[in-house]
């Protein structure tokens, strides 16, 4: 099932028309046979106010059985980068990663923070099975302020108004993949401290339209960012 989006995902103006591709089928719902299975349009639209490049149909349901998993050909980088953290943030104490996937960053970043949060709709233990939205927000900043107990499980923190948000929120190349946009900002705002950090990995589009990359345009990726919108967005 899909279904025609009519405004940018960022400020809700109109959309027109820049990039019309041969319908495809999903790109990683892989078939028996080569060009087989239902074919989705795939048309890239520009936002008349703030330029967002995005596509127009939305797959419904498209992370519900998602087939890529973080390979452990990754894991040196990772571990590099939860070092650069830990050493360009000390103070920091937790950290939440939205589209954790198979849970391979997570297990890295406990060694370096103390309480680490995996988020993903079709995450592999111990991610929560879950989108990051308003629902889940509150789940998040109750097990941050969690007390430990001495078997290293934690109790359950109860109350509207935790003490402790969280330090760091990690968005790994996530963010091109999600259609509600400002539902997980408003989940971020929730549970990010005053002080915290927001770190956002992403597909440059304008390097890729320089580069000629357009086997990345596929309907996984509802958006194609780039830096200036994302400037009255935020």
């Amino acid at each position: 099932m899909s279904y025609k989006r009519k405004d940018c995902r960022f400020c809700y103006s109109p959309l027109e028309l820049k990039l019309k591709l041969r319908p495809t089928p999903i790109a990683n719902q892989f078939q028996e046979n080569p060009m087989t299975g239902v074919f989705y349009p795939l048309d890239l639209m520009e936002c008349t106010k703030c330029k967002h490049v995005q596509t127009r149909h939305v797959i419904t349901d498209l992370y519900k059985d998602y087939k890529y998993r973080t390979p452990l050909a990754n894991i040196p980088k990772l571990d590099e980068f939860a070092k650069y953290l830990k050493t360009r943030y000390p103070e920091a104490k937790n950290v939440v990663e939205i589209g954790a996937n198979n849970g391979l960053n997570i297990k890295i970043l406990h060694e370096y923070f103390d309480k680490v949060i995996g988020v993903d709709p079709d995450g592999d233990a111990p991610v929560w099975r879950s989108a990051f939205d308003m629902g889940v927000a509150p789940l998040i900043l109750r097990q941050i302020n969690a007390k430990p107990k001495t078997d290293g499980s934690y109790w359950k923190a109860s109350g509207d108004d935790p003490k402790d948000k969280v330090d760091i929120i990690i968005a790994n190349n996530v963010l091109a993949h999600i259609d509600d946009l400002n539902g997980v900002f408003k989940a971020i705002d929730h549970i990010l401290a005053n002080d915290g950090v927001l770190i956002i990995e992403y597909q440059n589009f304008l390097s890729m339209t320089e580069k000629g990359i357009y086997d990345t345009i596929y309907h996984e990726h509802h958006d194609q960012h780039t830096a200036a919108p994302w400037v009255p967005f935020l």
